[in-house]
């Protein structure tokens, strides 16, 4: 466990050898869930953890009315004492429609919510993706259609050798690309457990803080050390992104910056691509909290997910022009929520054990062959 071993996780974990269990398996969004468990009296036989035929650990939840599986913020669902084959995503027949970022944000358009301007493209219609970037104007992102975690995302794209590099990486590992306006303000994402905003934080893209001695590669080893100790999770990865970001800002990793000064390394913001997470409660206008719980009870039959958005200013309220709502994700962690960059934990994995102890919450309908 050294590469988790952080003071805060392990006050979390508190000697608990099945949480133990899913964070050497750097699963710890199960062990989050298994904390709330316990704290509600869910133990024994009740709660244990299962593989499946690759030999990945799930944690499994035996209720009253249900059983659950869970792994990496997958959650599904079955009767009673089913196995893992027998059990259902709990979004059900949603999950493609969040998967499939054009046709989530068709949706959020008839529900009247605000999304960016955009278009799918597919890898041999590259010469139409330009034209229509230089159509649109302004900053472009360049993004997969289907891939998570901030993975192949380019936002703030300006230059057209920017626009042909990012869309032919993101073809390489897929035949489908979303162009659309890049939207400036902060990334604030809504984690929602039906019917309510169980969680909200505003992420940051990758960054250091120069101190006028060190070099870009030093700070972010340094910063590298400081996010497992606090957060235990993932870390700023020195990958293809990341240099391509520096590139763009004319930088290296031996690059010194001055003291005082913060240096963004991805235009992505993203917990899973070394972003920071900030608990914005506080600071976010409570009418946008309002709003995305009205678009998520709007769908019928969604019960968990993450509301990406973009806000011009948080504090203002709510309306066309100060944000766009940009996805969803059926399965998102709830690691940063609980482990936060900054400001306090806010207990996502709790709401969800809640939710889950509901008798009429996600009682799911037999599996039928």
């Amino acid at each position: 466990m050294e590469e988790y071993g952080t003071d805060r996780v392990k006050v979390f974990l508190a000697g608990d050898p099945l949480a133990g269990y899913f964070v050497e398996r750097k699963d710890l969004h199960a062990a989050c869930l298994i904390r709330a468990a316990r704290r509600r009296g869910i133990d024994g036989p009740r709660l244990d953890a299962v593989t499946d035929c690759e030999g990945e650990p799930w944690l499994r939840l035996g209720l009253d009315d249900k059983v659950a599986y869970f792994k990496q913020g997958r959650l599904i669902v079955g009767p009673p004492g089913v196995g893992r084959e027998d059990c259902r995503h709990i979004n059900g027949m949603l999950v493609p429609v969040t998967n499939h970022k054009q046709v989530s944000k068709d949706l959020f358009t008839i529900l009247g919510f605000p999304v960016p301007e955009g278009r799918l493209f597919r890898a041999e219609n590259e010469e139409d993706a330009i034209a229509y970037c230089r159509g649109l104007g302004g900053p472009i992102c360049i993004k997969s259609n289907g891939r998570g975690k901030g993975t192949d995302v380019f936002p703030n794209l300006s230059e057209e050798a920017h626009w042909r590099r990012a869309f032919r990486q993101v073809t390489a590992r897929g035949r489908v690309v979303l162009v659309e306006r890049s939207w400036a303000g902060a990334a604030v994402r809504f984690h929602y457990i039906h019917p309510r905003v169980a969680g909200v934080r505003m992420d940051l893209p990758a960054n250091v803080d120069g101190d006028g001695v060190s070099t870009i590669g030093q700070l972010i080893q340094a910063k590298n050390m400081e996010k497992v100790r606090r957060t235990g999770h993932v870390p700023i990865a020195i990958d293809d992104d990341l240099m391509f970001h520096l590139e763009r800002l004319g930088l290296g990793l031996d690059h010194v910056p001055p003291e005082g000064v913060r240096l963004f390394l991805r235009s992505v913001s993203n917990g899973y691509r070394g972003g920071d997470g900030i608990n914005c409660r506080d600071l976010l206008h409570p009418s946008y909290v309002e709003k995305i719980e009205g678009l998520c009870n709007a769908i019928a039959g969604l019960r968990v997910t993450a509301v990406d958005t973009k806000i011009l200013d948080p504090t203002a309220p709510a309306a066309d022009g100060n944000y766009v709502v940009l996805e969803a994700n059926s399965s998102p962690g709830m690691v940063p929520f609980h482990f936060p960059w900054q400001g306090e934990p806010q207990d996502v994995a709790g709401a969800l054990m809640d939710a889950l102890l509901l008798p009429d919450w996600a009682a799911p309908a037999p599996i039928v062959a």
